[in-house]
């Protein structure tokens, strides 16, 4: 039985380490892509107003893709594919259309009412000031357009199901690739035919990111074909009603859809308070949602959906070994590759920003502001990285109703915080409102796993140095980010950047800071980024 355990967790770490590694470079190919498309967009139209009205359109749809591609319907549906593959293709086949019908008839029946209620809608989140620069009401005209990413996402997100059961997870996560190239020939080419033909030229920017919508759709729905999955939705409501997995996919999302609603509220106060903040600073908080998704992206999106399949199968196998092991191993490496680009943001932001960012229609002004969010934002890189794993668990555990607790405490923490905060420190109060909220969400989370785990296996998969551990990098985590707007404030803000400095700046002060994580790493990290690491160091020395 121990020689049967041990070949077991043997297995995992290997199907770990490739799944990981797999969706880790399928995500950073994606989400670089993303801060590409915000630096061209960005220096195409400005921060002002026009700009800020596309964001407050696009920020909604957007966000409720956490709810379908990196949240409740893929992690739901992947659980239930997982199940139902044993029966065979046709199974696979018959619950992807039913899936895809169901779906898609609810996104499409929410876009329509949202087409209707537009105005209303943003006319909650604008203000007055808003309003008298005319931000209002093109947001509601792009976003009666840009409501229709959300059907697309619902279709991406089973694709992306089907490609995780089938181990292609670089193509899996590299589909937003394909939203960026869309977005970036949307603002450089249709931009100007519009502006050309005298029509509004950020209406060109809204159709690119349509049309990227639906490239990403045929890049991830193309190998299904190959393996015969490629089914037409099936609309019929009375295969709905009698077929159970979909009431499974239904019962697992539930809690999400609730807890969804709460975080769509917080969205909008935060929205309300970021356009009072003043002209531009809706933009600079949607650059930096952007820059910090990367690293949760790789470290928590990609190794919880990596990891989401082996703690299926090892919590239903009653593998204790096995689960505990997956579980560790994905938080440690998560919080300490969190924490590493917390410090080289906080550090290093204002001349990357002003390297990669500060051109066309960017001002030093806007690198400064721009620079402060990332800052106050980035502290909740470490808890919103080990905040998606720990989802994927309770997934894994089947204990999804936590998360209806959890968003209504977010909503209340976040609407609380951003309305004491914001009018007095602008978008410090934003950041540190973010990140307050997204550090109770994770411990919660991380209390309840712990919890649960202890009562399924009559021990806790976290030893006491795990959670004192984790409540000192959480602490660090807001020392770091803090650090980093004092920085920006009071030395960047003064220091007579170029081009040359700015990247001598970067190289030096970078390598400097990789050799010590490097270092660390290797002494104190986790066993599976020290083989990373190894494994890194040792192609590096066999190539010269």
């Amino acid at each position: 039985m121990k020689e049967s355990t041990s070949a077991s967790i043997d297995a995992d770490k290997k199907n770990l380490a490739h799944n990981s590694t797999w969706a880790i470079a399928g995500t950073l190919l994606s989400r670089l892509s993303g801060i590409v498309r915000t630096f061209v967009v960005n220096a195409t139209f400005g921060a002002n107003t026009t700009l800020d009205a596309f964001n407050a359109a696009f920020r909604f749809p957007n966000s409720l893709r956490d709810l379908f591609a990196d949240g409740a319907l893929s992690a739901a549906f992947v659980k239930v594919l997982v199940d139902i593959s044993a029966e065979g293709d046709q199974a696979i086949r018959e619950l992807i259309a039913i899936t895809a019908g169901f779906f898609l008839f609810v996104t499409l029946l929410l876009a329509a009412i949202a087409v209707v209620f537009a105005k209303p809608f943003m006319t909650l989140i604008g203000g007055h000031e808003f309003i008298a620069r005319g931000g209002q009401d093109l947001a509601a005209f792009l976003f009666q357009i840009l409501i229709f990413y959300l059907p697309i996402t619902m279709l991406n997100a089973i694709a992306m199901g089907v490609l995780s059961l089938k181990g292609d997870l670089f193509r899996a996560m590299n589909g937003s690739i394909f939203l960026s190239v869309g977005m970036i020939i949307g603002a450089v080419f249709i931009a100007s035919l519009f502006k050309y033909l005298h029509l509004i030229p950020v209406l060109g920017l809204t159709i690119g990111a349509m049309l990227g919508a639906l490239f990403q759709f045929f890049y991830q729905i193309y190998p299904l074909k190959a393996w015969n999955l490629l089914v037409l939705p099936n609309f019929n409501p009375r295969c709905w009603y009698h077929y159970k997995p979909l009431r499974t996919i239904l019962a697992l999302m539930s809690p999400r859809l609730l807890g969804q609603g709460a975080l769509v509220l917080a969205l909008m106060v935060n929205t309300f308070f970021a356009i009072q903040v003043g002209q531009g600073a809706l933009t600079y908080v949607a650059t930096t949602v952007i820059i910090i998704q990367v690293p949760i992206g790789l470290f928590g999106v990609s190794t919880g959906f990596a990891a989401l399949p082996l703690l299926s199968a090892a919590f239903n196998d009653n593998h204790r070994e096995r689960f505990n092991y997956l579980l560790n191993q994905s938080l440690a490496t998560a919080n300490w590759l969190s924490l590493f680009t917390l410090i080289l943001l906080s550090l290093l932001i204002v001349p990357l920003y002003f390297i990669f960012f500060q051109h066309g229609k960017i001002t030093f002004h806007d690198t400064i502001q721009n620079s402060i969010a990332i800052c106050a934002y980035g502290i909740g890189i470490f808890f919103a990285a080990s905040g998606k794993i720990l989802l994927n668990v309770l997934y894994a555990i089947n204990a999804t109703k936590q998360i209806i607790y959890n968003s209504f405490v977010y909503l209340i923490v976040n609407v609380s915080l951003t309305a004491l905060l914001t009018p007095h420190f602008g978008l410090i109060g934003l950041g540190i409102s973010f990140a307050t909220a997204t550090a109770i969400d994770c411990w919660l989370n991380y209390i309840v796993v712990h919890l649960k785990l202890k009562q399924k296996f009559e021990l806790s998969s976290f030893s006491t140095t795990n959670f004192i551990n984790f409540f000192l990098l959480g602490l660090l985590a807001y020392v770091v980010g803090i650090t980093g707007v004092l920085l920006c404030l009071h030395f960047w803000m003064y220091f007579a950047l170029t081009i040359t400095s700015a990247v001598l700046i970067v190289v030096i002060v970078g390598f400097a800071l990789l050799l010590i994580f490097i270092t660390l790493c290797l002494c104190f990290g986790s066993e599976q980024l020290q083989k990373v690491i190894r494994k890194l160091l040792y192609k590096y020395r066999s190539d010269n």
